[in-house]
């Protein structure tokens, strides 16, 4: 059954970015805008295919996928085959054009290996705040909009991954490093592991993760520290150790630089 809710412009809010129309299983007609949208617009495809026009160009979508449609750029969409619906989210506020670059939305795009119930859920949520929670629902709508677009974000990252044979050696050597963490890691080990040079590898990793492969591999140690911290009475010397650090020293020198405190000092914090 179709759900939909419009909220008014909301310039006096202090929340960055808020919903301001949400709809639920709809049924889509064939759609010619040649001035474009008055919002950012992401649009689910839950049931049959069609193809997104924009820029010139087509992009066929079918049930799973995501066009995001930016403010006021002119596009077309059409049904191509089988009864169309969509869910659908409209963003606004006043740093709602500051953060969708920030998630890599800077222009119309299809967005594939969407992760549908998840999507579907959170959509359901923000219509279910704004509907029935007058109180609190623009507040709680806005957070689910916000874990929203950090999904279809890793959705546009993994889909633009899987075009490049380069993302499935990285996702190689990382896996290497969740299973050899605890292990002295070299540079070398990684680019072994994932069959490419040593240079290409750390290319990559800037690419992927916004760091070098070994800078990748202390956070990924870090963390596991933490849990152990968190869940264990080794003393910080054996943790340090489990965690694949030789000298312990470093090890309290990169923690504290990473979590702004000591090994000790992040244990008798959790514990209380």
């Amino acid at each position: 059954m179709k759900h939909i809710n419009y909220q008014p412009c909301q310039e006096d809010t202090v929340i960055p970015y808020y919903v301001r129309g949400i709809g639920i299983d709809f049924a889509e007609t064939d759609m010619y805008r040649p001035e474009g949208f008055y919002r950012p617009q992401f649009i689910l495809i839950s049931e049959g295919s069609g193809i997104l026009s924009v820029n010139g160009a087509e992009y066929p979508l079918s049930a799973g996928d995501v066009m995001y449609l930016p403010m006021n750029v002119p596009h077309s969409y059409r049904c191509s085959s089988g009864t169309w619906r969509s869910w659908w989210v409209i963003a606004d506020g006043y740093g709602i054009e500051d953060l969708l670059p920030r998630f890599g939305f800077t222009e119309a795009a299809e967005i594939r290996n969407v992760p549908m119930q998840s999507v579907q859920r959170r959509m359901r949520s923000i219509y279910e705040a704004l509907e029935h929670d007058k109180l609190r629902g623009a507040g709680i709508a806005s957070g689910e909009m916000y874990a929203l677009m950090i999904e279809l974000y890793h959705a546009l990252l993994f889909d633009a991954a899987e075009r490049h044979s380069g993302a499935r050696a990285v996702a190689r050597a990382a896996d290497y490093m969740e299973a050899h963490y605890a292990e002295q890691i070299t540079l070398s080990d990684l680019a072994h592991a994932a069959d490419l040079s040593e240079g290409y590898l750390c290319r990559l990793f800037s690419q992927y993760f916004h760091a070098r492969p070994i800078a990748y591999l202390n956070r990924l140690r870090i963390q596991k520290a933490k849990a152990m911290l968190n869940r264990s009475y080794l003393s910080v010397e054996s943790v340090a150790e489990a965690c694949g650090f030789e000298n312990p020293s470093y090890f309290t020198k990169l923690f504290r630089q990473t979590e702004g405190i000591t090994p000790s000092a992040y244990r008798n914090m959790v514990s209380i």
